[in-house]
């Protein structure tokens, strides 16, 4: 769905998605976003997208229209997005599937515009649990009976790059002197020379004189 609001020519690329594309397509602002991509191994893909950390819920919602090889949502408020936008920056959410035709699908997925501490993909029907950052697809056997809720994703927190520096700040430490400073103050101070050894002194030796007997 395409909503417009003057006559005129409109472009789309897959670079869009991240916001490299199309400068500020979803807006000034880079938010943390998931892709989900759905194959069927033959001639069917199935986009969503989750941005995280948004002022407040909401998207555009899935249209179901294409092929009925695989599709995926993402599951908010009782209504099925392909581009969703949440207000939260951890938890768990929905990723819905359907099917008409039972087969071998792969589900993949990237990340952009933060550094996640944790990302889980659940499989409710079988229980396994997948982690997102050590794998980037996760195959298995869909079926048209399958429940429609039967992924989710737990999302742990995540920073970025300005958070990171902050973090690596915080725990900067540096000594002056014997005096140990801690902060991002330190971040400001010249490196501490360390002073040279010292060399041992040598104590000189009072010979006494010899004792008469």
């Amino acid at each position: 769905m395409i909503r417009v609001s003057k006559e005129g020519k409109a472009n789309f690329t897959n670079a869009m998605r991240t916001n490299e594309g199309t400068p500020n397509f979803r807006g000034k602002q880079n938010y943390p976003l998931i892709n989900f991509m759905l194959d069927n191994g033959k001639d069917s893909r199935n986009v969503a997208v989750l941005e995280l950390g948004r002022p407040e819920n909401g998207g555009a919602e899935k249209l179901n229209v294409g092929s009925t090889k695989g599709r995926i949502s993402l599951r908010h408020d009782n209504t099925d997005f392909g581009i969703l936008f949440r207000d939260i920056t951890e938890g768990s959410q929905p990723l819905y599937f359907e099917t008409e035709e039972d087969g071998t699908f792969t589900l993949s997925w990237n990340t952009a515009n933060a550094n996640f501490s944790s990302l889980t993909l659940v499989d409710n029907l079988t229980g396994a649990r997948y982690d997102m950052l050590a794998n980037n697809s996760y195959s298995f056997e869909g079926k048209a009976s399958d429940y429609r809720s039967r992924f989710k994703v737990v999302i742990g927190r995540f920073t970025d790059v300005e958070e990171n520096e902050e973090v690596i700040t915080d725990n900067f430490a540096f000594f002056d002197g014997s005096d140990r400073h801690d902060g991002p103050h330190g971040l400001h101070q010249q490196p501490h020379q360390r002073p040279e050894p010292r060399q041992p002194q040598r104590r000189r030796q009072r010979r006494l004189p010899h004792a008469r007997c």
